[in-house]
């Protein structure tokens, strides 16, 4: 019995790693068309503030397809 929760547990975790992957997808081409960047960039971009504000990077792609504004001008310490 223990192994089959084990085993659902595992799926669980599966999907919602798909699940975040095509969001953080959707961000990196909404980033790329409103900031005129290549995939690697916007991915690294996402990288950066996931990384600068401590928080999950599927976090941050939610708040982007939610219309959050990530000009370098709100994000100016990133460049340090």
């Amino acid at each position: 019995m223990e192994e089959h929760e084990d085993l659902e547990k595992q799926v669980a975790h599966l999907k919602s790693g798909l699940e975040n992957r095509g969001r953080i997808g959707i961000a990196i081409g909404i980033v790329m068309e409103r900031y005129g960047l290549d995939s690697d960039l916007a991915f690294k971009l996402l990288v950066r503030i996931s990384q600068h504000e401590n928080r999950k990077m599927y976090v941050i792609a939610e708040e982007v397809i939610g219309g959050r504004d990530l000009s370098v001008g709100n994000d100016a310490e990133l460049d340090a």
